[in-house]
Order: structure tokens, then C-alpha cells, then sequence
């Protein structure tokens, strides 16, 4: 059952006096070159104060008060990832930081017969002795 028009006008006037509007939520991201994604996180922004505030305003005590917090919490890391993201694989793609982020080696285990691997190392060895042989 929805709460009565009374009811929800209480609850709106009461989060907005204690929030900004909803340019103000968009323009905190005016940073962000993607104006769809500036404005989605706008949104999600204002719904994390707007649900925060909802809860404070019913006096959320004990498990209320946890999932008041962990809400906020995924909220505002969803937020900050995709700000992240978006400014380190859009923004800073080329950099040659960012690049190293998503290269790294990779050491695969292989499986060989036990006389190719002992024919292996001993080239191995063999070859690391005469490079090194000045040392």
C-alpha cells in the first residue's frame, strides 16, 4: 500500500530542506566527459542522499540502521567506480600507466615429458653459464 498524498508530501518536504536539487547533484559531476554518464551519476548521487535521508528521517535504529548503511556504502562505491573507470579506460586510455594496469605476465604451467624437461634445463643451464661466464 503507498502511503497517503499527506504522508508523502511530509516525507519529500523534509529530505529536499536537507538535500541539494537535482542540477546540483548533476553539476558535482560535470567533470566526467561523458554527459550521460555525468548525468546518470547525478541520479544515482541524489537517490543515495535522498534514501539516506528517508531512513534518518524515520529514525532507523538497529538493522534498519545497518541496511541504511550498507546501502549507502554500495551506493557510493558504485559511484566511485564508474567514475573511476570511466576516467582511467575512456579519458586516460593511452596512458602508459593505465595500459600497464591491464597487461601484466603470465606464467602457465605446462606439462612435459620428464626427459624433454631434463633436456630443457640442461640447455638452459648450459646457455646461462656461457652468457655468464665474464661474472
Amino acid at each position: 500500500m503507498v502511503f497517503s498524498n499527506d504522508v508523502k508530501t511530509a516525507i519529500e518536504e523534509y529530505v529536499n530542506v536537507h538535500i541539494g536539487d537535482e542540477s546540483w547533484h548533476a553539476d558535482y559531476f560535470s567533470f566526467v566527459s561523458d554527459s550521460t554518464l555525468a548525468a546518470r551519476l547525478g541520479e544515482e548521487f541524489n537517490s543515495a542522499r535522498y534514501i539516506y535521508k528517508m531512513l534518518e528521517g524515520v529514525g532507523a535504529n538497529d538493522w534498519l540502521q545497518r541496511a541504511q548503511i550498507r546501502i549507502q556504502v554500495l551506493q557510493y562505491a558504485s559511484i566511485y567506480e564508474a567514475v573511476l573507470h570511466h576516467i582511467l579506460f575512456e579519458d586516460l586510455a593511452t596512458d602508459p600507466a593505465v595500459v600497464a594496469l591491464t597487461e601484466f605476465p603470465t606464467n602457465k604451467k605446462i606439462s612435459i615429458p620428464a626427459s624433454s624437461q631434463a633436456q630443457l634445463e640442461n640447455t638452459s643451464n648450459s646457455q646461462w653459464k656461457s652468457n655468464n661466464s665474464d661474472i
